[in-house]
C-alpha cells in the first residue's frame, strides 16, 4: 500500500480546554497559541508525508486553521478519545483509508517522523504503535483496516496495546523517532523543549498572535 493511502487522524480540542496542565506557567491564552501552534506543526509534517490529514474536534479557531493548512476538519463525535478515534477509523477504512493516529501535541514531528512511522508499518499493512517517553504512552498508532485492534490511549497505553495485540494475535511493529517520542503536557516538557529549540514557546505563541483571532466559546 502506499504512503498515500494512509491518513493522519489528529484528534484535538477547544483551543481553551487544551494544556491545562501549564496553567501555572502560561496564560490561558498562550496554551491556547501553544496548542494551535503544535497543531499546525503536526499538520504541516504528516501533509508532507502522507498528503492526507484529518483534524477531529476543537472549535471555530481550530477548524479556520486546518482549512488554511488545506486539511480536513470533522466535528467529534466521540464520547471520549478513543471513542473519537474508533468512529474516525471507521471512516477512514470505509473510504478505502488507512488510519494513522497522532496527537496534535507533538512540538518537533517532522515529515521523516511521519515518514518513518507508515514505512514501519509495511506501508500501511501492518499494526504500527510508537512510545512516548514519558508516562508509557503511545504517541502514534495504525491500525490496519483488516485488523481487529481497539485504541486504549491513557497512561500505560503502550504496554496494554502490546498486550492488546499479543492476545488477539496481531503481529505489530514498533517505531521509535525522536518526534514521534516527545509529547508536551507538562511544565517539564515546555521546559525541555526550550533546550531543545531556544525561544520554543514564545516562537510559537507569537506566531499564532499574528496569524489567528482566539474566541471565547459561542463568540
Amino acid at each position: 500500500m502506499s504512503a498515500r493511502r494512509i491518513v493522519a487522524i489528529v484528534p484535538m480540542k477547544p483551543l481553551r480546554r487544551t494544556k491545562t496542565r501549564l496553567a501555572g506557567v502560561l496564560s490561558e491564552d498562550e496554551r491556547a497559541r501553544l496548542s494551535l501552534g503544535m497543531l499546525r506543526r503536526v499538520v504541516a509534517a504528516a501533509q508532507s508525508a502522507l498528503g492526507a490529514v484529518w483534524v477531529v474536534g476543537g472549535d471555530d479557531a481550530v477548524r479556520q486553521a486546518v482549512e488554511r493548512l488545506g486539511a480536513v476538519w470533522h466535528e467529534d463525535p466521540g464520547k471520549d478519545l478513543n471513542d473519537t478515534l474508533t468512529l474516525a477509523f471507521r471512516q477512514a477504512c470505509g473510504g478505502g483509508l488507512t488510519p494513522l493516529y497522532l496527537p496534535a501535541d507533538l512540538p518537533f514531528l517532522t515529515a521523516d517522523d511521519v515518514h518513518k512511522a507508515a514505512q514501519t508499518s509495511g506501508g500501511g499493512e501492518t499494526l504500527m504503535l510508537a512510545p512516548a517517553r514519558q508516562d508509557g504512552g503511545t504517541n502514534a498508532i495504525l491500525i490496519p483496516c483488516h485488523a481487529p485492534f481497539s485504541t486504549a490511549l491513557g497512561v500505560d497505553s503502550f504496554r496494554r496495546h502490546k498486550q492488546q495485540a499479543a492476545s488477539l494475535g496481531i503481529p505489530y511493529t514498533i517505531c521509535l523517532s525522536d518526534g514521534l517520542e516527545l509529547d508536551l503536557d507538562t511544565p517539564d516538557d515546555l521546559a525541555l523543549c526550550g533546550e531543545l529549540e531556544p525561544g520554543f514557546a514564545d516562537k510559537i505563541v507569537s506566531v499564532s498572535m499574528e496569524t489567528t483571532e482566539l474566541h471565547a466559546p459561542g463568540g
